[in-house]
């Protein structure tokens, strides 16, 4: 997760490490674990629900919410990433409103290169890099 400011509003961008497909929420209201799980899990699941993929949230992601830790960045090009998808993220909100779920759409389509092994030309989307991934959980 990485907290960020646009237009004095308070967002949580979450995003998957391997393939940086994302989710946003709001972080205005988020004063606790129980606040940020409960709103995430909402945004993960619409999101994937929104991108035909609400099988990988019943398969994976809801079985894996007992005991929940936190840690810190694993590497810097997923930190690297993650302020590039804040920048957009800024961008796209600078250009009018929009909702934090079409937010998360929106920066699932940014191509960027730390997840090149899943793309073409050195680049990938983090929505095909999940696909990629999800599609083995499929099979």
């Amino acid at each position: 997760g990485h907290l960020f400011v646009a237009g004095r509003v308070h967002f949580i961008l979450l995003s998957n490490t391997t393939s940086l497909y994302s989710a946003v929420i709001y972080g205005r209201g988020v004063t606790d674990v129980d606040g940020f799980l409960k709103g995430a899990l909402f945004a993960l699941r619409e999101t994937l629900e929104d991108d035909g993929l609400g099988y990988v949230y019943e398969r994976r992601i809801l079985p894996s919410t007992g005991p929940i830790g936190f840690s810190g960045a694993i590497d810097r090009a997923v930190t690297g990433s993650m302020n590039e998808l804040v920048v957009q993220a800024k961008f796209l909100l600078s250009g009018g409103e929009l909702s934090p779920f079409d937010l998360g759409l929106r920066l699932n389509d940014v191509l960027l290169s730390a997840i090149a092994a899943y793309g073409k030309g050195g680049y990938a989307t983090p929505r095909a890099a999940f696909r990629a991934m999800a599609s083995r959980i499929a099979g």
